[in-house]
């Protein structure tokens, strides 16, 4: 089964501490080959940040606040400006980020169509992959 991957171009805001916000944009990247995971590139400047997660916990922080650790996304408001806030942390730091949740909401609904919620497992090449690993 040839692998199908999705890829959108999102408007974010990086939060500064200080309570003032920059724009940047960040890609949202999901391939049936690897049908739990997202992949988010945040551009910023001429650096550009990966991070992976798992597609539930964008899919759970659509509504409440999900993920402990690394990775923290919750639904906030801006005023009358829905929005979902991803905080990410690693040992150099943390940065709070935010997008509008119809974008993200976008973005799932695209992933949907290449593999169903709760069907992940169908698209999983497990003899591919173990393969992989004993060479």
């Amino acid at each position: 089964m040839q692998a199908e991957t999705i890829s959108t171009r999102c408007a974010m805001n990086f939060h500064h501490p200080d309570g003032s916000r920059a724009a940047m944009e960040a890609t949202f990247e999901f391939s049936s080959a690897d049908p739990f995971a997202v992949s988010a590139t945040f551009h910023s400047g001429d650096m550009d940040i990966d991070w992976v997660f798992a597609r539930d916990l964008l899919v759970e922080g659509m509504q409440k606040t999900s993920g402990i650790g690394d990775v923290v996304i919750s639904p906030i408001e801006f005023g009358s400006d829905p929005r979902l806030q991803l905080v990410l942390r690693s040992p150099q730091g943390e940065a709070v980020l935010s997008a509008k949740r119809e974008d993200v909401e976008l973005f799932l609904m695209q992933t949907y169509q290449v593999v169903p919620l709760e069907e992940e497992s169908r698209f999983l090449n497990v003899a591919g992959a173990l393969a992989a690993i004993l060479g």
